[in-house]
């Protein structure tokens, strides 16, 4: 009897080729579980971005109500601390500054005092007033060039004429680093 062919050589192909095939969509997987991972985290972000800045859209003209932020032209310095501290207790997450109608921040009331930025953007600011906080609109982080935050933002007029702005970080340095945080801690579980 002669023996036709060895079937050894054609197992080890189609095993192979199994194997192949196997490692080709376990990779697949991975990278589909990575990508919904990265999705699902910038969505939340966001989400909770938007969340936020509409629930706290209102909270710069409300501190208008109680405080004049400028008088005679002139940050009106002794009356901000005030209501802004008292805001930052029930709030820490808010970082509060006083531009001129330019962006120059001229004052501002925030945790350890590390403001890295002279100005800001006003053109976030003048959509964010224009679209009455109603869209997800982020501004220049003055403690962190080159990011933006999430804000509520007021003009400030004396006698009708424009003096500048109340810009409200809502979402300060240090929430960020709790949700950092938090977002490791869940990552993990």
């Amino acid at each position: 009897m002669r023996k036709l062919n060895n079937p050894k050589p054609f197992t080890r192909i189609r095993e192979s080729l199994f194997w192949r095939i196997s490692g080709l969509f376990l990779l697949i997987f991975v990278l589909l579980g990575i990508a919904f991972v990265v999705i699902t985290i910038v969505l939340a972000k966001r989400y909770s971005d938007e969340t936020t800045q509409k629930l706290n859209a209102n909270v710069a003209p409300h501190m208008l109500k109680h405080v004049t932020p400028f008088i005679n032209g002139q940050v009106n310095e002794e009356s901000l601390e005030i209501i802004m501290h008292s805001m930052m207790a029930v709030n820490p997450s808010l970082e509060v500054y006083i531009l001129d109608p330019q962006g120059k921040i001229l004052s501002s009331v925030v945790l350890h005092k590390k403001v890295n930025r002279r100005t800001v953007s006003v053109e976030p600011i003048k959509d964010f007033l224009e679209d009455n906080g109603k869209s997800l609109i982020y501004g220049d982080d003055p403690r962190n060039p080159g990011k933006s935050k999430i804000f509520s933002a007021a003009p400030v007029y004396e006698d009708g004429a424009l003096l500048g702005y109340v810009y409200m970080i809502l979402a300060s340095e240090e929430y960020d680093t709790i949700t950092s945080a938090l977002q490791e801690s869940y990552l993990l579980k």
